[in-house]
């Protein structure tokens, strides 16, 4: 677990963590993000609080979420 998860006492789930960059740039290098030694999956779009999120900062996937919805 991460350093500052063990000193805060928090238990992290990596199988329910995503790795998300928000960059508007075309290319970008992998995040090769690990939890202890399990690798958090990289994903350009996660659900947080009801609301999608995308790594380029685009509501496309939340406004086509909520007029499905409706």
């Amino acid at each position: 677990m991460g350093d500052w998860a063990e000193e805060n006492e928090m238990k992290i789930n990596p199988n329910k963590s995503k790795a998300l960059s928000f960059t508007r740039a075309w290319a970008k290098d992998p995040l090769n993000y690990s939890l202890g030694d399990q690798k958090i999956p990289e994903t350009s779009c996660c659900k947080y609080l009801g609301i999608l999120i995308r790594s380029d900062l685009s509501w496309a996937d939340q406004v086509n979420y909520t007029v499905q919805k409706a």
